[in-house]
């Protein structure tokens, strides 16, 4: 989530309510990625790698230590990557929302 944001309100003449509901709704869901489900699956993928294809040259001790530091990295880099991919998209649909209040037409969009 960003700092400091706390909701999001779109104000415009030219948009209907519909619109407007709409609009809150991605926004909203953008701002708020944190990205956990994405880094959840990173972690149980590299679980699944540490279990399906154990490093047999490291010792049982190192060996453990070297999983759970591949398992940590794994997750964080996944939510780190959610996090980036959701502050593009928010970008972009920012941007769409200017030119969507800059041209006046508004279109309502079914998704």
């Amino acid at each position: 989530m960003i700092r400091g944001i706390d909701s999001i309100e779109i104000a415009h003449p030219s948009l209907t309510d519909l619109e407007r509901a709409r609009w809150h709704r991605r926004l909203t869901f953008l701002v708020n990625v944190c990205g956990c489900q994405v880094g959840a699956v990173a972690a149980i993928a590299a679980i699944l790698i540490c279990i399906f294809d154990p490093p047999f040259a490291l010792q049982m001790p190192m060996a453990l230590l070297a999983d759970i530091g591949f398992v940590v990295t794994a997750s964080i880099a996944g939510k780190c990557a959610a996090v980036a991919v959701a502050r593009i998209a928010l970008q972009l649909e920012l941007q769409r929302l200017m030119g969507v209040l800059a041209t006046g037409a508004v279109r309502v969009e079914e998704g």
